[in-house]
């Protein structure tokens, strides 16, 4: 039984900046996780996105 559990991955904080268009807030395990996620929600294609990395605690810009 304890086989069929899989541990949940840490996700992390990702702020992602499109221009001066629009910021959108997005939990995901890698950068790359989270531009996939960003580009299905919004329509933009390939890496339009500046990433930045954000505590998951208070929201603040580590990275």
């Amino acid at each position: 039984m304890k086989e069929l559990i899989k541990a949940e991955e840490e996700k992390t904080l990702f702020i992602g900046r499109h221009g001066n268009e629009c910021i959108y807030v997005v939990r995901a395990v890698s950068r790359e996780a989270a531009m996939h996620l960003l580009n299905e929600v919004t329509g933009f294609e390939g890496d339009a996105w500046d990433l930045d990395v954000a505590d998951n605690e208070n929201g603040k810009i580590i990275e």
